[in-house]
């Protein structure tokens, strides 16, 4: 059965006509700081918040972990691991009465770092303990590298799944949406720029590509910044010239975003959405060199600022250099309240 919500109306009593206004809504998180960046804008919005993990004491956090180990659970299958779920769901409860419902439909959007707790009955303690609420998932990372997302979309459970990427949205039958971003340029100034092009990126299968953008982009006089992680000693090489360091938190990335004039981006193979660089590129006024050639057919699409290719060798570094000042203008789709618009009506559309 749908809950109704009764109209809502604005300071003067008029119709308010956003989808997002019919909805309360808490985007679930967990565990991974650069998330606290992307969303820190709901918590700015009268109708959302952004829910970073459950709350623990220390050593409540150790236990968790253990308990829910996958390694530890192949050995030892433990029971009542769902308890942790059931926890959470109550820290939600006390967030969503802080948030006062007044007659909207609470929604829950969970990222998909949290399809882990799926495994001990997450989303359905959500559904038991807010039979009225909506629960959306939003993909940020491909479907065919993560089988947690595929045996989601087997089994179902969710009322609207979003994708970042529109390959995937298309093959699986999801709703696209850009990955939206906060407003973050405030706190991250220009510093004066130390970079022509900085590269902030895990190896993956990516070093090679990411080497031969180096060799080239340093051979044409750039000022190349290179930050790579996950990368064996064996194959680190310009040792002395690249960065070759463990994780890095994201205020340290967006330190050397700010001293820099363009972003590359070399993608993992089969993306095609837009991603965390696109969105910093368009918040910090960056210029973006890519291989994601899928860019070119999104509507953040900028083609002043962003420079998409398939063999580096053919960038148009001359353009690039001639470039003295970046104003996207499209910078507004990829805000938090643009996201939950989209989510809203994702639902609202497909409701019964």
């Amino acid at each position: 059965m749908r809950l109704i919500s009764p109209p809502q109306t604005g300071r003067k009593g008029e119709k308010m006509d956003n989808k997002r206004d019919n909805y309360k809504f808490i985007i679930v998180g967990y565990g991974s700081g650069v998330y606290d960046y992307i969303f820190r804008d709901a918590d700015k919005l009268p109708y959302a918040a952004y829910n970073h993990g459950i709350v623990l004491a220390p050593p409540a956090r150790a236990l968790m972990r253990m308990h829910l180990s996958t390694k530890v659970n192949r050995i030892l299958p433990l029971p009542f691991r769902g308890i942790w779920g059931k926890l959470w769901v109550r820290q939600l409860e006390q967030r969503l009465d802080e948030m006062h419902l007044e007659g909207r439909t609470p929604c829950f959007v969970l990222l998909d770092i949290l399809l882990f707790f799926e495994r001990f009955g997450f989303s359905q303690a959500i559904r038991e303990r807010f039979p009225q609420a909506k629960i959306v998932y939003y993909f940020t990372d491909l479907v065919a590298l993560d089988p947690e997302k595929q045996k989601l979309l087997e089994r179902g459970g969710a009322d609207r799944i979003l994708s970042f990427d529109g390959g995937d949205a298309q093959r699986y039958h999801l709703q696209q949406h850009n990955l939206p971003y906060s407003r973050l340029q405030k706190e991250y100034p220009d510093q004066g720029l130390v970079y022509d092009i900085c590269l902030i990126a895990k190896a993956k299968e990516r070093l090679p590509q990411i080497l031969q953008a180096y060799d080239f982009l340093r051979a044409q006089g750039f000022r190349c910044g290179f930050w790579i992680t996950e990368v064996p000693t064996e194959k680190r090489q310009y040792a002395d010239q690249i960065c070759y360091c463990d994780a890095m938190d994201y205020k340290d990335c967006l330190q050397i975003i700010s001293k820099s004039k363009c972003i590359l981006e070399i993608i993992q193979e089969g993306s095609t959405g837009n991603t965390l660089r696109v969105n910093e590129a368009l918040e910090f006024n960056k210029v973006l060199i890519t291989n994601n050639t899928g860019v070119v057919h999104n509507e953040l699409y900028d083609p002043r600022y962003m420079f998409c290719y398939t063999d580096i060798r053919e960038l148009d570094c001359d353009k690039i250099r001639q470039i003295q000042q970046v104003s996207y203008t499209t910078r507004d789709k990829i805000s938090v309240e643009n996201y939950l618009e989209d989510v809203a009506k994702a639902l609202d559309d497909h409701a019964p």
